[in-house]
């Protein structure tokens, strides 16, 4: 039986950047493999070049099991690649470039497709029991009413594998598949996906980093800095000591003046938030007061991304509810900058729509500002700090590559670190997380836990209870209705 994909001696990137270097690879009919691999490793880079959205500069690519010469629509039909990393890019095919806050403004949503109409446009037939298997599998056949652009994250993701899963491919690559689901939804993913394996002859393709690598996987290729290497013997990750640098970033923060706090920092008032007919947060009420530390959990779907919203004044419905931020009722007195201001915020929804083309280091220092680029010259002491935090984190290397170049962990890693540059009275972090290996986590923990005081208040948004910072010490637990 002829191989499915061969690789051979490439090399492939963006810009100047090799992101792929001298690798070679074969997958042949019923095997199902996983990429594993550090953050930075190439692992998204190879499922790039495998479907041509990446420039290969040497080496070769094959298909032999479509025959000889075979068409772009042919290779495309049949290899599939699903990235579960850039929700804005991959829609705009069929839709228009939305804005950052376009998901939560519902007076602006008029003409979007919905998540039928979008699917429809990707061959979804309702009276094909194969196609109607798989929407309820993943619990998008209840969303199906819901405009494309007012989905979750995690919701998203399960949209856009089943787009994927509609064309009934013969390989089928997902690149971070497991980013922004719940566990629940990571073992529906599971299940669907070792499904598939058993009905259908589909080779899959799968990306570190998951939370366990499932059953049906049987082999591994391991990536280090673009090019295949061979695996180590598996062991728990190495945690290096604090960076001893880190006791400038904590003077950074210990150094903000904080007088005078509110008497609370977030107060939530009978919250009532609604898409259509669709009710997102009910009778809902929450206090944060100042120097608290937070972790919001629950299932996909229950509001915890629109709760930050409301905080950070992204959400149009903040005006019809009670929404107090540092002791004032939003639409009242400050502006929505003057609230952003005051806090560092990250999330997947600002990664999605972050379209910079400039450099790591300037990315990180349009957090001074809350804006997409930099409108004035940051001071001597920004950038400075800036690449501390880069330092910190070891990734000092990264400050003057192009931010489209860097993969998705590294520019998770920079909208992190963006939140922290300007030493915020608030931090709202909604999964800051994704995408990075064990060791990254544990480098961005120890800098919130050594740079966060009593006067610091922090809100994280996780799936994962192991990424919670060991600083935090209230946790809100949001429930399906």
């Amino acid at each position: 039986m002829n191989p499915l994909l061969e690789i051979t001696n490439l090399t492939a990137g963006i810009g100047q950047v090799d992101l792929v270097r001298n690798l070679s690879w074969t997958i042949r009919p019923g095997e199902h493999w996983i990429i594993r691999g550090k953050t930075g490793s190439g692992k998204s880079s190879l499922c790039q070049a495998i479907t041509g959205k990446m420039h290969l500069r040497s080496g070769q690519i094959t298909y032999p099991f479509l025959g000889e010469n075979p068409g772009f629509d042919a290779r495309r039909a049949a290899v599939q690649m699903v990235s579960f990393t850039d929700n804005s890019r991959l829609f705009n095919p069929v839709e228009t470039t939305h804005y950052y806050q376009q998901r939560y403004h519902a007076f602006d949503s008029e003409g979007h497709l919905t998540v039928r109409e979008y699917l429809q446009l990707q061959g979804l037939d309702a009276d094909n029991p194969e196609h109607t298997k798989v929407l309820s599998s993943l619990g998008i056949d209840r969303l199906l009413n819901r405009e494309r652009i007012k989905l979750s994250s995690g919701q998203t993701r399960k949209l856009l594998l089943v787009k994927a899963l509609l064309h009934q491919p013969a390989v089928l690559i997902l690149d971070n598949a497991c980013l922004g689901l719940d566990v629940g939804s990571v073992r529906v993913l599971y299940d669907l996906l070792e499904e598939v394996v058993l009905q259908r002859p589909v080779s899959l393709v799968l990306t570190e980093p998951i939370p366990y690598i499932p059953d049906f996987i049987t082999h591994e290729i391991h990536l280090d800095e673009g090019t295949s290497s061979k695996p180590s013997a598996e062991r728990a990750p190495e945690y290096a000591e604090p960076d001893p640098e880190l006791h400038q970033v904590k003077d950074y923060f210990h150094s903000t003046d904080f007088s005078n706090p509110p008497e609370t920092m977030v107060n939530l008032e009978d919250i009532h938030v609604n898409y259509l007919d669709t009710s997102i947060l009910k009778y809902f009420n929450w206090k944060v007061f100042p120097g608290e530390k937070w972790a919001l959990q629950g299932p996909n779907g229950v509001g915890k991304s629109t709760l930050l919203a409301l905080i950070y004044a992204d959400h149009p419905q903040v005006y019809s509810n009670k929404v107090y931020l540092f002791g004032q009722r939003r639409g009242k007195g400050d502006t929505i900058w003057e609230v952003k201001k005051r806090i560092g915020f990250s999330s997947p929804e600002l990664h999605a729509y972050f379209h910079s083309k400039a450099s790591a280091l300037d990315v990180i220092l349009t957090g001074l500002e809350d804006r997409f680029q930099l409108l004035h010259p940051p001071s001597h002491e920004a950038i400075e700090m800036a690449r501390t935090l880069l330092r910190v984190v070891g990734k000092t290397f990264l400050a003057e590559r192009p931010f489209p170049t860097l993969s998705t962990g590294e520019q998770r890693l920079i909208l992190f670190l963006r939140a922290l540059i300007k030493a915020p009275e608030m931090l709202l972090l909604d999964e800051p997380y994704q995408g990075l290996d064990d060791v990254l986590i544990h480098k961005c923990n120890q800098l919130l836990e050594s740079v966060l005081t009593d006067r610091h208040t922090l809100i994280f948004i996780t799936h994962r209870m192991e990424e919670i910072p060991k600083n935090v010490a209230q946790q809100l637990n949001l429930a399906e209705n």
